[in-house]
């Protein structure tokens, strides 16, 4: 950190994340709040009024050090020492906290420019945003006699064309703790009654259109098909001929919009009681749901990091979601075969996902389409009525998008679609 950085921080003022003290007074407990918060600033030996009027660092750092024994866990706590105007003042950077940090077991948080205690639910929220508390393993209000037979069979199913025969769906719930005594976990709840909004108004699916909005309602597998369901038809296309025909293109790829929703869905944080929205704004749309991506894990590294892992295995074993993670791979690399822009962000508590089309390249959906089986590039030429040289190209950026494999070498080489 450079003195230009420090004076800028000044300037900005108390806020969410700078903190202005004069002396060390009650550190535990303001780097607790930042922590829990987005992490942030202390400037030791600057006024309210932002004023440099200096301060002791040696001593300063002997006191928040010792200070900083009382925070379980600790925080990443870094010391900047500046010297501005003769004067000498201490940073105290503070980091977001991977796991909830408490004070004589008293857990704060900052507001504005003040922390206050965190209560009984916002615990629990943190809890479940950091990932610590499989809130999906919590005890719902239903019970065994809301159990929806039509998901006891969908699920049953799916589980049977993986080659795993069920014969009592709640016996084997029951066996993975995911029924209690009669009452259902939240997991339970969320997959297999019919209505789990009627007492779980989290669980909405929103979908906004301008200024039209219904409300999708059902098991969460059964919101995934509702909503795509719903937007088939709404989606931006392009129009490409084939032959003598003018067919429709999506510029958003299906698969790629449906990964996103199930993302929304499965790893969404159900302390929350915001609904989970999807909007459509002209050609861009735009999910966005409560909880952000765990620590460890980022839309940059998507490293499979469930926050609800009960909900997570049975869409697994659904067919819903990725074992292994790659969801996000996915997403990305079917978006980049028809240029749509893809923007995952995770900040604030909320995740969002943005689809918005690009200029769409139409020749590399047609050599997709023509990839029905494996061709040559000098079929691929024939047909698109292009050089062998841009086909190799335009196959080479498949290739790297993962869309396409080359069979063979030289001569006997074909393409295949992956």
């Amino acid at each position: 950190m450079d003195i230009n950085r420090v004076i800028a921080l000044i300037k900005e003022g108390e806020s969410e994340r700078i903190e202005f003290k004069e002396r060390p007074s009650q550190m535990a407990e303001e780097i607790c709040a930042l922590a829990n918060a987005e992490g942030g600033y202390i400037l030791i030996g600057v006024t309210d009024k932002g004023e440099i009027i200096g301060t002791n660092v040696k001593k300063a750092k002997h006191q928040i050090s010792a200070a900083l024994n009382n925070v379980i866990p600790k925080p990443v706590v870094k010391f900047h020492t500046m010297n501005i105007g003769g004067r000498e003042i201490l940073v105290v950077e503070v980091g977001k906290a991977d796991s909830l940090c408490m004070v004589g077991g008293r857990a704060y948080i900052r507001i504005g420019t003040s922390k206050r205690p965190l209560s009984l639910e916002e615990i629990l929220r943190k809890g479940s945003e950091l990932a610590l508390v499989p809130i999906d393993a919590t005890p719902s209000p239903f019970t065994v006699e809301d159990l929806w037979e039509e998901a006891l069979d969908f699920y049953k199913e799916r589980l049977k064309r993986r080659g795993v025969v069920i014969e009592d769906v709640v016996r084997h719930l029951r066996k993975i703790g995911m029924v209690v005594g009669e009452r259902l976990t939240l997991a339970a709840a969320l997959l297999f009654t019919k209505e789990p909004q009627t007492k779980l108004p989290q669980a909405y699916l929103r979908i906004v259109e301008g200024k039209r909005w219904i409300r999708l309602k059902g098991p969460l597998w059964k919101l995934v098909e509702d909503a795509m369901g719903w937007l088939e038809g709404r989606l931006p296309v392009a129009w490409e001929v084939v032959g003598i025909k003018r067919e429709e293109v999506p510029t958003i790829p299906g698969e790629a919009l449906r990964e996103a929703i199930v993302n929304a869905l499965v790893h969404r944080n159900y302390v929350d009681f915001s609904e989970t929205f999807i909007e459509v704004e002209g050609e861009k749309l735009r999910i966005r749901n409560p909880g952000g991506f765990p620590p460890g894990t980022d839309p940059q590294n998507p490293f499979p990091k469930p926050r609800n892992p009960y909900i997570y295995e049975r869409m697994f074993e659904m067919g819903y979601v990725e074992k292994r993670g790659r969801g996000v791979e996915l997403m990305r690399r079917l978006c980049a075969s028809v240029n749509c822009n893809l923007y995952i962000t995770s900040e604030r508590g909320w995740t969002e996902v943005v689809f918005r089309p690009g200029e769409m390249d139409e020749r590399l959906v047609r050599i997709l389409k023509l990839l029905d089986r494996p061709k040559s590039s000098k079929e691929i030429a024939e047909a698109l009525g292009v050089s062998k040289v841009t086909v190799l190209k335009l196959l080479k950026r498949l290739e790297n998008m993962g869309l396409v494999e080359a069979l063979g070498r030289s001569r006997s080489r074909r393409y295949r679609k992956r």
